[in-house]
């Protein structure tokens, strides 16, 4: 049922990334293009030391979409969080993340 749940949450993001005329496009694809702005700007979160994970993960969503889409965005990122930072403590590009949790 999460499983469901998830899927749900990540295809209304979907469309409203597709929808939001504030959202940058490239590679043809929304999904990719905001994929690597938020782990690029959870990176310097992280980087900053500033608050908890959840607090880091609201302020990158805040940084990329606008505040209309932000609880897409947590609920999205939520699912992939411990891949992102493992990922990140490993020093992989935003890019090569994207691509590894399918979002690009």
């Amino acid at each position: 049922m999460a499983r469901f749940q998830s899927l749900v949450a990540l295809l209304c993001f979907a469309l409203l990334i597709a929808t939001s005329q504030s959202t940058p496009q490239s590679n043809g694809t929304g999904f990719c293009q905001w994929c690597e702005d938020f782990v690029g700007a959870f990176d310097q979160e992280i980087k900053s030391g500033a608050g908890t994970v959840e607090q880091q993960v609201t302020r990158a969503c805040d940084a990329v979409l606008p505040q209309s889409l932000q609880q897409y965005c947590i609920s999205t990122v939520d699912g992939y969080i411990n891949t992102i930072v493992k990922d990140l403590e490993q020093e992989l590009a935003p890019q090569a993340i994207c691509k590894k949790i399918s979002l690009c």
